[in-house]
């Protein structure tokens, strides 16, 4: 099959420890006894492998997952130092997601001398985050980084935080949030709900209630500031743009394995980080190849590639489905068994933030707001690589 089949890649993501200095509750990867970490021949092999597959595309994008990527910090370094020095006409981004307890002078200095952009991992309130996301050594996150916020702002002044929100934990999403961002002074957020657990259909109301008060939150924001220094991703375009709403999206998936691929410790190749965890008893099943002999496992990917309707048999129905993309494979791996079936859970939470971005677009109608760009826009400021 000609290579011209498959899409490039552009953006890869190296899991280059499975070690962490947390144990948080809802962890894909919390309940493993062994640890991996990536060697530095597989490191500087991958960013080969993806200048190699994004083909004839102008950027390439590299983030460093974990475990705690900052345990190591050396092959980071290695490995943006080795992208840098390679004789390439593209523009390389690197990311890298952290729960930020290790950051320190050395790692932001080189961080912002090299466009290398952090999200951190925290979830809101002392209460909150303390409640869900422990730290082994007893110690609080909210705290240390409540600390160490105003000198990380220092070097990178627009900070992002992803945010998992827990049935435990939902009735205080808005509270999180304006925490967050009040006290922290974090600016964008990327909110997720947790996958695998159980949630009662009165936990996925509060979620959608929680969903409308952070819109009208970001709202008042916006209205009040003439520079606002916030955003949120699920209310802003994505769900809430016309188009969406009129259900004429042709798009279905993630891109998992499409534009992006996720790199494990050993150099296997899976569609995205997650579905590296979800099926790590199921390699030969998930796995795409590996950096080293390239994407041996065409049917894997073309798997991965065929995501239509056609093979999402319990999406055919719903009228909500191109909104959803029909839900994330890991999530429906974990949950269902298959990559191509979600949970009733996972549709009704869905539906939830669909719902909630309805109610945003109405709102904006209302006060005339009829560009919803405008929930986005900023001014003077580096938002990149934050998503």
């Amino acid at each position: 099959m000609s290579l011209s089949y498959f899409p490039s890649i552009i953006k890869q993501e190296l899991i280059i420890t499975t070690a962490c200095n947390m144990s948080c509750s809802y962890c894909f990867e919390h309940s493993s006894e062994k640890y991996d970490h990536m060697s530095k021949k597989v490191a500087f092999r991958a960013v080969d492998f993806l200048v190699e597959q994004s083909r004839d595309s102008e950027w390439v994008e590299l983030t460093f997952i974990g475990g705690e990527p900052l345990l190591e910090f050396e092959l980071i370094r290695s490995v943006i130092r080795y992208a840098l020095q390679k004789e390439i006409t593209k523009r390389i981004g690197f990311n890298i997601t952290t729960n930020g307890i290790l950051l320190n002078e050395e790692h932001l200095r080189f961080f912002r001398d090299n466009n290398c952009r952090f999200l951190l991992s925290i979830d809101g309130t002392k209460e909150t985050n303390d409640a869900c996301r422990k730290m082994r050594n007893g110690q609080s996150q909210y705290e240390i980084l409540r600390q160490k916020m105003p000198h990380l702002k220092s070097y990178q002044p627009w900070q992002g935080a992803r945010v998992t929100v827990l049935p435990k934990t939902v009735k205080r999403l808005a509270k999180n949030i304006r925490n967050l961002h009040q006290e922290l002074k974090i600016n964008q957020f990327v909110i997720g709900f947790a996958t695998g657990i159980d949630w009662t259909d009165e936990q996925i109301g509060d979620y959608c209630f929680g969903l409308k008060e952070v819109f009208e939150f970001l709202l008042q924001e916006r209205i009040n500031n003439e520079n606002p220094r916030l955003r949120i991703g699920l209310v802003e375009v994505g769900l809430i743009d016309e188009a969406y709403a009129a259900n004429i999206s042709t798009g279905w998936g993630c891109g998992a394995g499409s534009g992006r691929i996720a790199v494990a410790p050993d150099g296997t190749l899976y569609g995205c980080t997650k579905l590296a965890f979800a099926a790590k008893d199921q390699v030969k099943k998930y796995a795409l190849g590996n950096i080293f002999d390239g994407f041996t496992e065409i049917q894997n990917r073309l798997t991965l590639l065929n995501h239509t309707e056609d093979i999402r048999p319990k999406c055919q129905n719903c009228s909500l489905a191109r909104r959803c993309n029909g839900g994330c494979y890991a999530a429906n791996l974990t949950d269902t068994g298959c990559i191509f079936q979600p949970s009733d859970t996972y549709c009704k939470l869905i539906y939830a933030q669909i719902t909630a971005a309805d109610y945003a677009r109405k709102r904006l109608k209302e006060l005339g707001l009829n560009n919803v760009s405008w929930l986005s826009e900023t001014k003077n400021v580096n938002t990149a690589n934050i998503s």
